[in-house]
């Protein structure tokens, strides 16, 4: 019997499932995240250990990874396949080429709003090329972290305006009301990106619930987000009179304000295109597995 492996491998979450030649299911694990680039390696190492621990014998495996940019992460996601999944045929991949994956056919565009963001799809020759996706420092437009960060930037310059939904998260997450203390713990994270992202649930309810900081804020990253699509579609896309777009990540899960704000700005950078947007129709670790048995049919030469 075949097994073919999928790892969603992100910047707040790590999945890994299983399934054989039919499709069943035989295992699935999760666990902490595993982005080559913001998670220290040994974090990394443990949390694919622990997320994988109990899947049965792989027959070919794709790691599909948040922070995989170039050849230097890719031959170390596949070391650490290797390691994990002896004997399987291993691939290393980006995480949004699982996301991509996971969308319906005829998808033009996925947008990954999750940890972090990017924009990707196919170009008229085929590959798969993205926009964006250049970390919190100098992307992540639209993103978890970014509206957490908002969030907390939001809670400590100004003490009254805090809201009740952010008085509570703020407390669950991080054990406090200090100030001095909230602080202390973000600089203090290996991650701050994950951290920051789990604000996103209180953000979402002061934006649903019409707080101006919040309005104010996820119109302008949603504004980034659509102009970052815009520029993706004028560089690889530009002759096509609709665009099919997936979306796929947590940050569009969280309310359906963020899709109606960055559907509004994407209609103003784009007026002559017409736009479908849904949803991916599979989560990505699913893609994973479908890369996975397409490089078990490479490696068998069909």
């Amino acid at each position: 019997m075949q097994t073919f492996v999928g790892l969603d491998c992100g910047g707040s979450t790590s999945r890994v499932l299983a399934v054989d030649e039919t499709g069943q299911t035989l295992f699935r694990g999760q666990s902490g995240p595993a982005n080559l680039l913001a998670t220290p390696d040994a974090v990394v190492e443990q949390n694919l250990r622990k997320a994988s621990a109990g899947c049965p014998p792989a027959t070919a495996v794709c790691g599909a990874f948040a922070g995989l940019v170039g050849p230097h992460q890719r031959e170390r996601a596949e070391r650490l396949l290797r390691d994990l999944f002896p004997g399987a045929s291993v691939r290393a991949e980006a995480d949004y080429a699982a996301a991509h994956a996971a969308a319906a056919p005829g998808t033009n565009i996925t947008i990954i709003a999750g940890t972090g963001s990017l924009v990707c799809g196919h170009d008229a020759d085929g590959r798969l090329v993205k926009t964006g996706g250049r970390g919190y420092l100098l992307g992540d437009e639209g993103s978890g972290y970014r509206f957490g960060h908002a969030a907390l930037v939001h809670f400590l310059r100004r003490p009254s305006a805090r809201t009740a939904n952010l008085w509570a998260a703020v407390e669950n997450i991080f054990g406090t009301r200090e100030d001095a203390e909230i602080v202390a713990k973000v600089y203090q994270a290996p991650s701050p990106q994950p951290l920051l992202a789990r604000l996103l649930p209180a953000f979402a309810a002061d934006l649903e619930a019409g707080a101006a900081y919040a309005e104010a804020l996820a119109a302008r990253e949603q504004a980034d987000l659509a102009e970052l699509v815009a520029t993706h579609v004028e560089a690889y896309l530009f002759d096509l009179p609709k665009v099919r777009i997936a979306l796929a990540g947590g940050v569009w899960n969280a309310t359906d304000k963020f899709e109606r704000l960055f559907r509004t700005s994407l209609e103003g950078w784009l007026p002559d295109v017409e736009i479908e947007i849904d949803r991916i129709v599979r989560p990505p670790v699913q893609g994973a597995v479908a890369l996975a048995k397409e490089q078990q049919k490479i490696g068998n030469g069909e």
